[in-house]
């Protein structure tokens, strides 16, 4: 095979990964959301006051502050284009990208490996709500 071929053959891949991953990616934004505003409840029966709003690709989680200081604002975006779920409103900002894994169903990964969706959304609220232990 020619280098051509290879590449040619390596484009249809490309191809196939990119629309797996744009047929999945809201699907799997908003499973993680649902996560993450379960987690929202359940800090919130426990007295934490967080407030979820935003958009259908921006979700925010409120958290105020005492009295003179800046609410805290998590957001949780998605952005097809570049395959990835951005979070930030944290010490330290993290992305969340979307792959095909080897059972060629698309997941989520946080650096180099995979992170499941219940995972993903306490690492997404602890250090908003425990930034003490970030």
């Amino acid at each position: 095979m020619s280098w051509i071929e290879d590449r040619l053959a390596q484009r249809r891949q490309r191809r196939s990964r990119d629309s797996l991953i744009a047929s999945n990616a809201e699907k799997i934004y908003n499973d993680l959301w649902r996560e993450v505003f379960g987690l929202v409840e359940v800090a919130q029966d426990r007295g934490i006051d967080l407030i979820p709003n935003g958009s259908p690709y921006e979700r925010t989680v409120t958290l105020p502050d005492p009295p003179n200081a800046e609410p805290r604002v998590l957001t949780i975006s998605l952005n097809k284009a570049v395959q990835l779920i951005s979070v930030s409103g944290l010490k330290s900002n993290f992305n969340l990208q979307f792959d095909v894994c080897s059972d060629n169903r698309v997941c989520l990964k946080h650096g180099d490996a995979e992170v499941l969706l219940d995972d993903a959304a306490r690492q997404i609220l602890d250090p908003f709500i425990f930034p003490e232990f970030a």
